[in-house]
């Protein structure tokens, strides 16, 4: 991959956004600091396979430090090493590593029972953007965009996809989450550690800071507006690391302001899982979205976050923030039960039961999750599938499935005010309980009497 330098843009009077989205403030931060062009997919595969085959950083070495090493080298921390260790059958002598973010680079030593190898499958997109652009867009002052071919990128402002993701998830897990949400098209994404002047967006002090903090704090999202649409990485339904990042809150937050759809990339073996809890338990499978603390989220840098908080506080404020990326990510969350639901139906077996107990669970729980977040016609459609679903699976014997379907669609009915639907549905859900428990004061029974007492 050559250093192409006839397709350097970025001369002074130039800026990544166009005359009509500029605010006086951020122009020179904006052409100095960040460009809104987007790399291909295809070249982000390219990237990501050179790295893993040692085509580039062939000579880095990661190491994690197993110990405390020094105050601002702690345990889990990536080095660098800059110099192996000499090793012989019995020796082993200590070696040199670099630490990010140390302005003075004063190299860290270690013995090497104090350190663990990092293979290339495990490096974070940190570790990417530290050890394999940095260096590089430092030694010739550049954006790493600077080093790609006309064809690699695009070739105007805020085409393709923003996305929005966590730099401490595997990079691997970035591209091929990538690759597989976009269905293998190529497709131009703008993702800040290819788009960004790392050296400038790292070191930048002085006024130069201040308009970069302008640009990031409010320019962001009138960048953002501007893209096609917006998409975040999740490396985990359960856990995901964006939502315990500010960066990614306050990105979050920007496609929600676009009214653009927010698309959440997930891993299938992750799919699959949020899906499989969705069936278990609706309450734990909305509890990572409904739990997010925007407030205490967290930056690698102590003056970022003071920055979006100043930000988010002068705007907005804590509340209508989580509100907002809550709403967005509930809704990306029922589209996507919504899809299985219409996959699982699709791939049913019409002349038998197989997988359909299964596919009338999802329906059920997402009929529920529907209701619960006032998508009431959408809820009461996939309560009446789940409920044809019960029939085909038990027929007219009494079953709790059953019982609870009818339950579901009564709620729905309450909350459009049909009151005397409701009630129909209540009264049969009543019944089939009862058919089954023979108890009043069973909790399924004593449900099914609350609502026919509240229509």
């Amino acid at each position: 991959m050559g250093f192409n330098t006839e397709s350097w843009p970025y001369k002074l009077g130039r800026t990544t956004l166009g005359k009509k989205h500029r605010r006086k403030p951020e122009n020179y931060a904006a052409q100095s600091v960040i460009r809104y062009y987007g790399v291909s997919l295809t070249f982000l595969k390219k990237f990501y396979m050179d790295i893993m085959e040692g085509e580039l950083a062939k000579d880095i070495r990661l190491v994690v430090a197993m110990d405390d090493l020094a105050d601002d080298v702690k345990i889990g921390c990536t080095m660098k090493v800059e110099r192996q260790p000499y090793r012989t059958s019995k020796v082993r002598k200590p070696g040199k590593a670099y630490v990010p973010g140390r302005r003075d680079n004063v190299f860290q030593d270690f013995e090497e029972n104090q350190v663990e190898e990092k293979p290339r499958t495990e490096w974070t997109t940190a570790d990417v953007c530290d050890f394999v652009i940095f260096p590089r867009c430092l030694q010739f002052d550049c954006f790493y965009l600077d080093f790609l071919d006309d064809s690699q990128k695009s070739d105007k402002p805020f085409e393709g996809v923003f996305v929005c993701q966590a730099r401490q998830s595997r990079f691997s897990d970035l591209v091929l989450c990538l690759e597989e949400h976009f269905d293998y098209e190529d497709v131009f994404i703008w993702i800040d550690i290819f788009c960004a002047h790392q050296p400038k967006l790292t070191r930048s002090s002085g006024e130069e800071r201040k308009q970069l903090e302008s640009l990031l704090a409010h320019g962001l999202h009138t960048a953002i507006r501007l893209f096609d649409k917006s998409v975040v990485f999740f490396d985990s339904w359960k856990k995901p690391k964006p939502l315990s990042r500010a960066w990614c809150i306050w990105e979050i937050f920007g496609a929600a302001l676009s009214k653009k759809p927010l698309e959440v990339a997930l891993l299938p073996t992750e799919k699959q899982l949020f899906l499989d809890a969705l069936i278990e338990d609706k309450e734990s499978a909305t509890k990572a979205i409904m739990n997010i603390k925007p407030k205490l989220a967290t930056c690698f840098k102590e003056s970022d976050r003071k920055m979006i908080h100043n930000a988010v506080e002068g705007e907005v404020g804590w509340s209508k923030l989580k509100q907002v990326v809550v709403e967005q990510l509930l809704n990306w969350m029922i589209n996507s039960a919504e899809e299985a639901c219409l996959q699982a139906e699709a791939r049913l077996d019409t002349t038998g039961t197989n997988g359909m107990k299964e596919t009338m669970l999802l329906f059920k729980s997402t009929g529920r999750l529907m209701n619960e977040n006032a998508r009431f016609d959408d809820a009461l459609k996939i309560y009446k599938t789940c409920f044809d679903l019960c029939k085909a699976l038990y027929g007219d014997v009494s079953h709790p499935d059953t019982a609870h379907v009818l339950l579901g669609m009564a709620d729905v009915y309450v909350n459009q005010g049909e009151n005397a639907k409701a009630r129909e549905k209540y009264e049969e859900s009543y019944e089939l309980f009862y058919n089954v428990h023979g108890d009043e004061t069973h909790p399924d029974i004593a449900d099914a009497l609350k609502g026919l007492a509240q229509s």
